[in-house]
């Protein structure tokens, strides 16, 4: 009782440089002093940083926290990790807020029912959908989670095709998802139709947003060769029509979807060369649509053409098997909410929406190291430098298309 009644004020470590001026605003200052009394710490000191831009990130500030000290049970050692809001209107066509807030609430309502269910029914740990630990001090400012870097976690080389192995982690991964979101319109239907279906994608597709559309397509397609140089002259206008309506409309099967389920948004654990875990994050483009889309938004933005040769129906395949075998938990059947028949149906469908995403984000997945762009300048001009290996991605995701004949 006497921790729970003392003044909690910010130690920093100083002498050993280890934290920076200006990172703890005063609300997120208050929230670090609330974590500190919560654990029970009797002494500590604070070390914060400001994490760079590194190109995985264009929707937040980040830094990461580490609280160190004693405690009645002995030394205790907490790091967090910042997820905080940017102004709103960066670019025009989007309100950062929106997506702040849509995060928060996942972490707050969904993932929390994810987590319960899980639970309820006995999942064994390795097989579960895996949540990052949230903290409840975040708010409409900033999210703060468990920083998974110290316990090894790491993300892949943006520029780099994913490995078959990340490939086949990442779609169980999402299968569970999306399993859980049926799982959540089974247990709470009433709650699902109201908060679930109301999820929709916070952007404006106005003006500005078809001039970001149309300079980042230029920027995509300017070194395509053959074909598909030719088919990029004309396919342009059909992009700009498709691309609100996969983003906004669910077709026949609907359910809640990351939004951006890319290689980058999912941690990695390794031991011994082996993936042991992966953890997805970035939810903050969540919202009720048509599940696929997640993911061939993963595969398009994460693979080269060799793989996809090779393994594009695998990986379909297995996501479809996993989402089958998962919801066995819950003694649902798949043919209930995702029939094997209409996810083919739809599969073909959105199959374009990764043409499409592909063509819109490259860009600034291969965006320089050295000259990051931001986002709001790109409404008017793609200026920054791109690495040489998106030619060779972007030639063959149209080849791909253009012999698969949707181009």
């Amino acid at each position: 009782m006497q921790n729970e009644k003392r003044e909690i004020s910010i130690e920093h470590d100083k002498e050993n440089g280890l934290c920076e001026n200006n990172v703890l605003s005063t609300t997120l200052e208050v929230a670090v002093k609330n974590i500190i009394k919560r654990e029970g710490y009797l002494t500590h000191v604070v070390n914060e940083r400001r994490l760079p831009l590194d190109g995985g990130n264009y929707m937040a500030k980040l830094a990461v926290v580490n609280i160190k000290g004693e405690t009645a049970d002995g030394d205790k050692e907490i790091d967090i990790f910042v997820k905080e809001i940017l102004p709103d209107d960066v670019n025009g066509f989007f309100l950062a807020s929106n997506y702040h807030l849509n995060e928060l609430y996942v972490y707050r309502e969904p993932l929390k029912y994810f987590q319960k269910f899980q639970e309820d029914a006995g999942i064994p740990i390795e097989d579960r959908y895996n949540i990052p630990k949230f903290y409840e001090e975040s708010n409409s400012e900033f999210i703060i989670l468990e920083n998974l870097a110290k316990q090894g976690f790491t993300t892949v080389d943006r520029m780099e095709p994913i490995t078959l192995s990340f490939a086949e982690h990442a779609v169980r991964q999402l299968a569970k998802f999306h399993a859980l979101s049926f799982v959540l319109k089974s247990k709470c239907p009433e709650y699902y139709d109201k908060r679930i279906k109301s999820l929709k994608l916070n952007m404006n597709f106005n003006d500005k947003w078809k001039k970001f559309m149309k300079n980042i397509y230029t920027a995509t397609t300017r070194d395509l060769c053959g074909d598909a140089k030719k088919k990029a002259e004309s396919v342009f206008p059909n992009v700009l029509e498709r691309l609100p309506k996969f983003l906004q409309e669910e077709g026949s099967i609907g359910c809640l979807c990351h939004g951006d389920f890319r290689a980058n948004n999912i941690l990695m654990k390794v031991n011994d060369g082996k993936i042991e875990k992966l953890i997805p994050v970035d939810y903050q483009v969540i919202h009720y649509a048509n599940p696929v889309t997640d993911l061939v938004y993963l595969i398009f933005l994460g693979t080269d053409q060799k793989f996809r040769r090779d393994h594009l129906e695998n990986i379909k395949n297995l996501y479809h098997d996993t989402m089958a075998r998962f919801l066995r938990y819950f003694d649902l059947n798949v043919e209930d909410y995702f029939p094997r028949v209409e996810f083919e149906k739809i599969y073909k469908d959105t199959l374009y929406y990764g043409f499409i995403t592909a063509t819109w984000l490259l860009p600034f997945i291969f965006a320089d190291h050295e000259d990051l762009p931001e986002v709001k300048g790109v409404v008017e001009k793609v200026d920054y430098k791109v690495d040489k290996r998106m030619k060779c991605r972007i030639q063959g995701i149209f080849d791909d298309f253009i012999q698969w004949g949707y181009l």
